[in-house]
C-alpha cells in the first residue's frame, strides 16, 4: 500500500465518521449528506471535525440552523403548491361558470326568439279577430238596411 491509499481511506473514515455524527446529532441533517457520496467522498469541500473538537458547538448551530431554513423551505414550498392547487381549482370553476354562463344565454336568445314570434302571431290573430268582426259588424249593418228597406216596401 502507498500513502495515498492510506490518506485516501482515511479521509473516507472520516466522511463517515462526519456522516454518521451529522446524522446521530440532527435527523434534519441526513438531508445534506448525498447519496451519492458513497462512492465520491471528494465532492465535499468541509473542513474534517473532530467530535470533541472546537467545531462541535459551531457545527450544531449551522446544522440547527440548515435544518430550520430547510423546514421553511418545505413550509413554503408546500404553501406554494396549495396556492397552485388552489388557483388551478379557481380556474376550473371560471371556465366552468362561463361555459354555464355561454349556455345559459344561447338558451335566454331562443326564449326571448321563440316569445318574439309567439308575440307576433298573437298580433296577427288579434288583428284577423278585428277585422272578422268588423267585417261581420258590415254584414250586420247590410242585413240591417236590407231588413228596414223590406219593411218600408211591405
Amino acid at each position: 500500500m502507498n500513502s495515498e491509499d492510506v490518506g485516501g481511506e482515511v479521509f473516507k473514515r472520516e466522511m463517515r465518521d462526519l456522516e454518521e455524527m451529522l446524522s446521530n446529532s440532527n435527523p434534519v441533517a441526513e438531508k445534506f449528506v448525498s447519496p451519492s457520496l458513497g462512492t465520491g467522498y471528494h465532492r465535499l469541500v468541509v473542513p474534517v471535525p473532530q467530535a470533541t473538537g472546537h467545531y462541535g458547538p459551531r457545527l450544531n448551530n449551522y446544522q440547527t440552523c440548515m435544518g430550520l431554513l430547510i423546514l421553511e423551505k418545505e413550509e413554503w414550498v408546500f404553501s406554494y403548491e396549495q396556492a397552485k392547487i388552489a388557483i388551478s381549482s379557481a380556474e376550473l370553476k371560471l371556465k366552468c361558470e362561463k361555459a354555464a354562463h355561454a349556455s345559459d344565454l344561447i338558451d335566454a336568445r331562443k326564449r326571448e326568439d321563440s316569445l318574439k314570434k309567439a308575440v307576433g302571431i298573437e298580433k296577427e290573430f288579434a288583428k284577423n279577430i278585428e277585422n272578422s268582426f268588423d267585417e261581420m259588424r258590415a254584414e250586420l249593418a247590410d242585413a240591417k238596411v236590407a231588413t228596414e228597406t223590406k219593411l218600408a216596401m211591405a
